[in-house]
């Protein structure tokens, strides 16, 4: 095995690879966007752009930032693994830094940092972007509307004389117009995509072996589902002149058309908005009774019913108050109270029997979408024959119906998996992105999601080291089924813009006014 020869790079830290290398001339030249699957050195990659541009402009400086705390730990500890400057050199800045402190910690030579921190700091002055040659983005697909990633490229391309800007993720999404516009607000020049399949990439990517693996909805699921179908469709007549057609996606692009409606004055659309976000709740009733269970249902109406006592928005009061979804929420909690359990739950723990009965030594990663369904899962399998389970979820929020975990016990719970302590991992959308989750030898998603973005990081969990296999839970005549489909032409879609973009020369100006050309 061949390693990176470089002054600045400890000896057989990082593995030679050609795809790298070809990427590492485009990325040293120009605004680079890379999108590599997780799982093929995003981060030995920016190390070799340091190295190169640290060498070049000794003078300067290096921004590296990622999106959450333990990612930006987590970056640091793999930098001072593979650089040779002084660990004191090496420097991570977030908001538990105290703002006094951190303008001395922008003097040192390689900062990592999370992003809401550096754009306060730089309103505050407490950072010369002009001392930094290099910006460097991780999981820049968080680059959309407000996020901060796209006011800091913005100012550093302003203030950084020559300064490279170096933009990573395993996807920006499918559609033209937002790739585009993500390129044109980092000021992005060149674009640089690797598939599994590629000639250069495939020595490095094991096979992943796919089963899906279809259920029924019981009659008694059936008959609840009914009941929200029926709501639905009773309450969608109420704005049919305005032609909807059911499903979530069309309700939220219809809900932003009557808010724009309504931002130029026309208030006969306030009537729509509130029907749409009465519908939209229901909506998410349905999926969690088609996708998840029982119990994500009746925590969802429960939270509702609390909510409609409050007095919060006229939309919960509305639903709450029908006969209706009163009778569902009966339902749902009579069949909770009789112990039914969603079908993927038997199929699941069916699967985690199985690879423990063929391979005590395996390791396991299984993502949901929702918390209620996490922690429904970690407890069912403690009652596998082999499995050690533990959940991993994000911060509480305002919103959040549990408490979440703290990045310190997320860290904690990480290290203790990647000891052999824990050897099942059920995580939310957290445990898909770019936390340095050891290689695992399943994955099972419980159930489908439409975001090709997730589904690629699903993916990349699995299959780094050895051959992997993934496990997709599917209900028939469901959203699953849909959601499978929208991820699948979504990915293609992706990869045939991004390929097309590569190896040309990108100008979509110095403003935004002609990022759609």
């Amino acid at each position: 095995m061949a390693y990176i020869d470089h002054p600045l790079i400890k000896p057989n830290s990082i593995e030679s690879r050609v795809y790298q290398e070809k990427i590492l001339a485009t990325a040293i030249s120009r605004n680079t966007l890379v999108v590599l699957p997780t799982g093929l050195g995003k981060t030995a990659l920016s190390a070799m752009v340091v190295a190169h541009t640290l060498q070049k402009q000794p003078d300067k400086r290096i921004l590296f930032l990622a999106p959450t705390r333990p990612l930006v730990m987590q970056h640091k500890k793999s930098f001072e693994k593979f650089f040779n400057v002084p660990e004191n050199e090496i420097e991570s800045i977030t908001g538990f830094v105290d703002p006094i402190n951190r303008e001395f910690l922008y003097r040192k030579k390689i900062i990592f940092a999370t992003p809401q921190v550096v754009k306060n700091d730089i309103a505050n002055e407490y950072i010369d972007l002009d001392k930094f040659s290099l910006l460097v983005l991780d999981e820049v697909h968080r680059a959309r509307g407000a996020y901060a990633y796209s006011e800091i490229a913005q100012e550093f391309l302003k203030i950084s004389k020559n300064g490279r800007i170096l933009a990573l993720t395993a996807s920006p999404g499918s559609s033209r117009e937002k790739i585009n516009r993500m390129c044109a607000e980092l000021g992005i020049e060149a674009v640089e995509i690797r598939l599994e399949t590629d000639a250069d990439v495939a020595p490095y990517v094991k096979e992943k072996d796919v089963e899906w693996v279809f259920v029924e909805l019981p009659r008694d699921f059936e008959e609840v589902r009914d009941i929200l179908k029926n709501y639905i469709e009773k309450r969608g007549k109420k704005i049919d002149t305005l032609s909807v057609n059911m499903g979530k996606g069309r309700l939220i692009e219809l809900q932003r058309q009557m808010q724009e409606r309504i931002r130029r004055g026309d208030k006969s659309a306030f009537f729509a908005v509130s029907m749409i976000a009465e519908l939209l709740k229901v909506e998410h009733a349905l999926e969690m009774i088609e996708s998840q269970g029982l119990g994500a249902l009746f925590s969802y109406l429960k939270k509702m019913a609390a909510d409609a006592e409050e007095g919060k928005t006229r939309a919960v009061k509305r639903i709450m108050s029908d006969e209706e979804i009163k009778l569902c929420m009966k339902k749902a909690e009579e069949l909770l109270k009789k112990g039914a359990e969603h079908p993927k739950m038997d199929e699941l723990a069916k699967i985690v029997k199985k690879v423990f009965a063929e391979n005590k030594e395996a390791k396991l990663i299984i993502f949901s979408n929702y918390r209620n369904t996490v922690n429904r899962i970690a407890q069912l399998l403690k009652n596998v024959s082999g499995a050690r389970p533990v959940s991993f979820i994000g911060q509480a929020t305002k919103s959040d119906y549990d408490e979440g975990l703290t990045q310190t016990e997320q860290i904690k719970r990480l290290q203790l998996f990647r000891d052999g302590y824990y050897n099942c991992l059920i995580g939310t959308s957290i445990s898909e992105e770019g936390l340095d989750i050891p290689a695992v030898d399943v994955a099972i998603f419980y159930e489908p999601i439409a975001s090709e973005i997730r589904s690629i990081q699903r993916r990349g969990r699995v299959g780094r080291s050895v051959k992997g296999k993934i496990f997709v839970l599917i209900a028939k005549n469901t959203r699953d089924e849909a959601y499978y489909w929208s991820s699948h032409h979504k990915e293609r879609r992706m990869k045939s813009i991004l390929t097309g973009m590569q190896g040309k020369e990108l100008n979509f100006g110095k403003g935004l006014d002609r990022w759609a050309r």
